[in-house]
């Protein structure tokens, strides 16, 4: 016959040795995690550091100053860089969309607008499907009030993509007056 154990009582040794091995291994790895998040704070407050000292030395600092800091030449550069963000911001930009909206086409898509003021132009960056929508768009741009002159100055066709679209620059002139 055979030998028959009925133990009922069994050992959890492996079972909670396992267990502790788990809790120590987990809390070695929230020290080293702890360890690192230290670390790396401390170097962003540094990098913080080291940066608002950069722009500090950029740029004087504005806050309550009158511009009594700044030397005359940089005066003139302030003033000529808040004329011509004035300039930009005064731009009847409502008529250049409204023209640009009239000479819409659903083959060219339009990528980029780039008005000079002291030129008196615009560049106008976009995609067209095939030359012809792209020659029928410049047609249209030119009709519209406030477009004369409209050249195409680059253009390229796509090779990579299989529809081959044309990317394409205009430059127009543009008066600000609809």
């Amino acid at each position: 016959m055979r030998h028959l154990n009925l133990d009922y009582r069994q050992d959890h040794r492996l079972v909670r040795y396992s267990a502790y091995l788990i809790l120590f291994i987990s809390l070695v790895l929230s020290v080293l995690l702890g360890m690192h998040y230290s670390q790396a704070s401390h170097e962003n407050e540094n990098l913080s550091g080291l940066i608002e000292k950069i722009e500090g030395k950029a740029l004087p600092n504005r806050t309550g100053s009158s511009g009594a800091e700044l030397n005359p030449e940089q005066q003139k550069e302030l003033i000529a860089f808040s004329n011509q963000i004035i300039n930009k911001l005064n731009l009847p930009w409502a008529n250049l969309f409204e023209s640009l909206g009239k000479a819409h086409s659903d083959e060219v898509a339009l990528l980029g607008i780039e008005p000079n003021i002291k030129k008196g132009v615009v560049k106008l960056s976009g995609e067209a499907r095939n030359f012809k929508s792209m020659f029928d768009f410049m047609r249209d741009l030119n009709k519209q009030s406030g477009m004369t002159k409209v050249y195409l100055i680059e253009h390229k066709v796509n090779e990579q993509d299989p529809d081959r679209p044309i990317h394409f620059i205009l430059e127009a002139a543009w008066t600000n007056k609809s």
